[in-house]
């Protein structure tokens, strides 16, 4: 990946770290971007930049990067026998975020 590559992926990183923190007491709507990139210090607008589909790609983006955190927490964890608890385990760290 190239350094400009590089900083983009980390730019939507730190944008997505924010988008779930602000979700947790503001509503998602075009205010709560602007927020967001308020909040990291990127210009308004700078996600038509790294998101360049609009919300849409905010929106696939997002609920993937929330799912690779899900995977990574449940790589580091041990494994319930039962697959019904692997699965609510699963959910519970989707939900809540960090176990």
């Amino acid at each position: 990946m190239s350094d400009v590559g590089e900083k983009q992926q980390a730019i939507r990183i730190n944008f997505f770290k924010e988008f779930q923190k602000l979700l947790e007491s503001i509503s998602w709507s075009g205010d709560l971007i602007s927020i967001a990139e308020a909040n990291i210090g990127l210009d308004t607008g700078y996600n038509h930049i790294i998101f360049p589909s609009g919300i849409q790609e905010i929106t696939v983006a997002f609920e993937k990067w929330l799912d690779d955190q899900m995977l990574e927490q449940l790589f580091v964890l041990d494994k319930p026998k039962k697959i019904r608890d692997q699965i609510a385990l699963a959910l519970e760290i989707r939900i809540s975020g960090v176990k």
